[in-house]
């Protein structure tokens, strides 16, 4: 319990000490008391990493092996199309070529395989087809089949056209296969074979190369 005469005097240094200054008190102190409060959380904060980054590094070194994901290999060969797969062109033919069929002859082929339609004519072997691909690579590219296939692919081509007989050979070369040959000779005339090809040719590209995408 305080005295009268202490209360007095606390009452008399109270009333000396200008409201200014009492404000200024009250503000350092709440200053004070944040700066703690913060200072605090920080180091719990920081206390709770240290610990947990311990704890890493400690199973790290008692179990040294990390899993590190593997990337996929890249396989940089080009697939290779087969006889068996290059026999499958001839439901698509057959789908585009309903009528005077015998007036055609059809082959298509690749570095492996040769496929002729009708099946019984065969006027070409793999040594003929790499004989014909060898010459033309030294032709320029073709415009003409070019319009009838996927933008950029490099196609070079021999055609001739007479009043009742049509042909035309060339080579293909996809940026993700071997090149694809092909030569079509037709009886008839040059409107009938230039209707049939501009969808004929489109199906041979796509049916081969969806035949040797892995």
């Amino acid at each position: 319990m305080l005295t009268k005469l202490e209360m007095s005097k606390k009452k008399s240094y109270s009333s000396d000490v200008p409201p200014e200054e009492v404000s200024d008190l009250s503000e350092i102190k709440l200053k004070k008391k944040r700066f703690f409060i913060i200072l605090s959380i920080v180091l719990t904060i920081g206390l709770s990493l240290v610990f947990i980054i311990y704890r890493q590094v400690k199973e790290i070194v008692v179990n040294p092996k990390l899993s590190i994901p593997r990337l996929p290999q890249l396989s940089l060969s080009k697939p290779v199309v087969t006889s068996a797969d290059i026999e499958d062109l001839t439901a698509a033919i057959s789908q585009i070529i309903t009528i005077d069929q015998s007036n055609w002859n059809i082959v298509v082929a690749n570095s492996t395989a040769v496929y002729n339609w009708p099946s019984n004519r065969n006027h070409f072997d793999l040594s003929q087809v790499t004989a014909i691909s060898n010459k033309f690579s030294r032709l320029l590219p073709s415009t003409l089949l070019a319009e009838l296939l996927p933008q950029g692919l490099l196609v070079r081509e021999e055609s001739s056209s007479n009043q009742d007989q049509q042909k035309i050979t060339a080579v293909i070369y996809p940026p993700t296969s071997t090149p694809i040959f092909f030569d079509l000779q037709y009886e008839g005339t040059a409107e009938e074979f230039q209707k049939i090809i501009t969808e004929l040719i489109p199906t041979i590209y796509w049916s081969t190369i969806s035949q040797s995408t892995p």
